[in-house]
């Protein structure tokens, strides 16, 4: 009589091993690469801690993805019916935000090494100790590899999918359980059911029995469709942007011109509704960056200032990404992140 959502479970099982999968070989290559000991660095040979502070960075970097990923895990459940998305997604998306952004930082790291060597001139008692540097430069493009293709496989857009049609079916079978049941009063079957009758027992997951009653007649196999629409969000998809920054004017202390910056961020966006008629736009919900950016949108793009950018730090503000053309009003959050490098 009703909709079976097996077969939504069974797609979401397939996906969550192939989300585990990928996971996984995240957290190996994160735990694969060798990080040397900033404080011992700065202690033995006496190094400029803001020459090096990077390598700080990116270990505490490392240390908030392993954890992002150990609560990415807690959030997919064996069955679908207890799948979260909402809460999935914002985990997800927060560890592709970390992974595009230290991807992005590791090369920078190895060369803040090569510097370090050359610098101290490493005696024969510490090429062991410091080894790591020439492992770190030959593995670096594999585990970007990696990175990549957990960024790139879109296994929360069918996640979405899933859990949204999944949604969708079971308010459609309580839809039609209620209709039937309005319509067929029925009797309680207690001892037989009349014959050429139906005969309807009602359970929970578990096997408890919760209703039961039968018919004097056969009944047909479903009632009217509900039309209710389907509830898909757009994806924001994170951005990333690189600053080289200039030299100011003040040449007796360290100053870098303002930044200004024109950013699409709704180019990577899309809508899982595949409508030709889906339209996108985007609001703010902050006047100002993490950094004290200023940021605006004008013609659906957002326009970002600052004025005192710091080298080797990052900036971020997010933005809401909204369907007009979805009736169901859904949103979702996009990041954008902006690293300043300074100019060699």
């Amino acid at each position: 009589m009703l909709c079976n959502p097996v077969n939504l479970g069974s797609d979401y099982l397939n996906l969550r091993c192939k989300l585990l999968g990928l996971l996984a070989e995240v957290k190996s290559s994160l735990l694969d690469l060798p990080v040397l000991d900033q404080s011992e660095m700065l202690e033995e040979f006496a190094l400029d801690e803001k020459e090096f502070g990077l390598n700080g960075y990116v270990r505490e970097r490392m240390k908030e993805l392993l954890v992002g990923i150990k609560i990415l895990l807690n959030y997919l459940p064996q069955q679908l019916c207890a799948f979260n998305y909402p809460i999935f997604q914002a985990q997800y998306q927060a560890i592709i935000n970390d992974l595009i952004e230290y991807q992005f930082i590791l090369p920078l790291m190895i060369e803040s090494y090569s510097k370090f060597n050359r610098k101290i001139n490493i005696a024969e008692k510490f090429d062991l100790r410091y080894a790591a540097v020439d492992v770190m430069d030959e593995n670096i493009q594999q585990q970007i590899s990696v990175f990549q293709q957990f960024i790139k496989s879109n296994l929360h857009s069918c996640l979405a999918t899933i859990f949204y049609h999944y949604e969708a079916v079971r308010r459609l079978n309580g839809n039609w359980f209620r209709r039937f049941s309005q319509s067929h009063q029925g009797i309680e079957p207690l001892f037989s059911v009349p014959k050429g009758g139906t005969f309807i027992l009602l359970y929970e997951q578990g096997n408890r029995v919760v209703a039961d009653f039968s018919l004097a007649n056969c009944i047909s196999c479903c009632c009217e469709v509900p039309e209710e629409p389907v509830c898909l969000p757009p994806v924001a998809t994170a951005d990333y942007l690189s600053v080289t920054l200039e030299n100011g004017n003040d040449l007796k202390k360290e100053s870098y011109k303002p930044v200004q910056l024109i950013i699409n961020v709704i180019k990577n966006d899309y809508s899982l509704l595949n409508s030709s008629a889906a339209k996108l736009s985007i609001k703010l919900e902050e006047a100002n960056s993490e950094l004290g950016g200023v940021i605006s949108i004008k013609k659906g793009k957002i326009n970002y200032q600052n004025n005192n950018p710091v080298p080797g730090m990052v900036d971020r503000f997010t933005y809401v990404l909204e369907e007009s053309s979805n009736a169901c009003n859904e949103s979702s959050i996009g990041d954008v992140s902006i690293f300043f490098i300074p100019r060699q």
